[in-house]
């Protein structure tokens, strides 16, 4: 149900508005830091605060989205990452495991790739898919990470139109690759308590 939600949040994001990568290394100008994790967004990208997420009617568990300031297929792609209090001990590859499995059960979902990345030196796996995020919906393409801190459940989820530009996939395996729960230098948070 959790992942319904996520969906149907971006689904909510994408069709209401309408970084920098070298030979594999990612040089990060615009990190956001929340005071429990960090990722590094692409210059392309604004922060969409609260009151928005709560006038399209994004779950309360989505802490944070970004928004493509530049529409592909007319659409703006959309990244979102909620968290949610564990139930019970899990380890990341196991967190990864249950949201992939999770997201499985949508109305035509198809997987489309697994890429290997990282959390923290935590080897998972970036989930490339499409789906309808609501029967009456069209399907569009999701990439999504989900990490374990502090016996909270993080998962970030980017949402594109089926079709996807390179430039955009780009930046968004980017984004999706540096999710930290490690403060950067001069910050405090959960991770560094």
């Amino acid at each position: 149900m959790r992942a319904r939600l996520i969906l149907l949040s971006l689904a909510l994001l994408l069709s209401a508005c309408g970084d920098n990568v070298t030979d594999g290394v990612t040089s990060c100008e615009h990190a956001y830091w929340n005071g429990e994790m960090g990722i590094c967004v692409s210059p392309e990208w604004r922060v969409v605060d609260r009151s928005e997420l709560d006038e399209r009617g994004v779950s309360e568990e989505a802490i944070i989205a970004f928004q493509s300031e530049r529409p592909y297929a007319g659409q703006f792609a959309t990244v979102v990452v909620t968290r949610e209090i564990l139930s019970r001990t899990m380890t990341t590859p196991e967190y990864s495991a249950a949201s992939i499995l999770s997201v499985s059960g949508l109305p035509e979902y198809e997987e489309i790739d697994r890429r290997e990345t990282a959390v923290d030196g935590e080897d998972i796996v970036v989930h490339v898919f499409s789906a309808k995020p609501r029967p009456d919906a069209l399907s569009e393409r999701f990439y999504q990470v989900s990490a374990v801190s502090q016996n909270m459940g993080f998962t970030v989820t980017a949402a594109t139109p089926v079709s996807v530009d390179p430039e955009l996939e780009t930046q968004i395996i980017a984004m999706l690759g540096s999710l930290s729960f490690v403060p950067p230098d001069g910050e405090e948070g959960a991770a560094g308590e």
